[in-house]
């Protein structure tokens, strides 16, 4: 596997630009049917659009590692409850392969929400302001799957950098992220 973490970083695997083709034709039903629990389970993640890996363009990323990704798509990270890391430049296919592996666990049954990083920053500093932060924090703590986009693109305040570093502490060994 292509970049894995040092054993300072436990429970949690890094890799860069990641990927394998999902043989199942029916993955892509599963994950776009209106009427099934992954449908509900889609709506409920919050996707800014809807990716597959089915859809991926692996032959334009070589870099891919798709043992990896094919490992990933069976969400056992899920159920050890670990986390993982899309490192790479932009347009590298991060972003889409964190909606397709979070797709894919909504497809399972997974309780999954999908937040570019600084509108959950914005989320947690008004829930913060509204004094409803607790209620913001446990129904977080309710998910399986926490997909944070785009962290570390964009700058946090030092309060939102600080509410971040709770969920994300709190999620530890309780969340896998992405």
């Amino acid at each position: 596997m292509t970049g894995e973490t040092n054993t300072s970083v436990p429970r949690t695997r890094a890799f860069r630009q990641s990927g394998c083709r999902q043989n199942s034709a029916n993955q892509a039903a599963a994950v776009t049917s209106p009427g099934s629990d992954g449908g509900s389970r889609l709506k409920a993640a919050r996707f800014p659009t809807i990716k597959t890996l089915d859809t991926f363009d692996f032959a334009a990323r070589p870099s891919v590692n798709k043992m990896l990704i094919g490992e990933l798509v069976r969400c056992e990270y899920i159920d050890k409850r670990e986390n993982v890391l899309l490192i790479g430049n932009p347009g590298t296919g991060k972003s889409y392969l964190a909606t397709a592996l979070a797709a894919e666990a909504c497809a399972r049954g997974y309780r999954v929400r999908f937040f570019r990083t600084t509108e959950l920053v914005t989320a947690l500093i008004e829930a913060r302001n509204e004094l409803s932060f607790l209620r913001l924090k446990a129904q977080l703590a309710k998910l399986d799957l926490l997909v944070l986009d785009e962290l570390g693109y964009v700058p946090a305040s030092k309060v939102g950098a600080e509410l971040l570093f709770d969920v994300i502490s709190t999620a530890y060994e309780r969340t896998s992220l992405i």
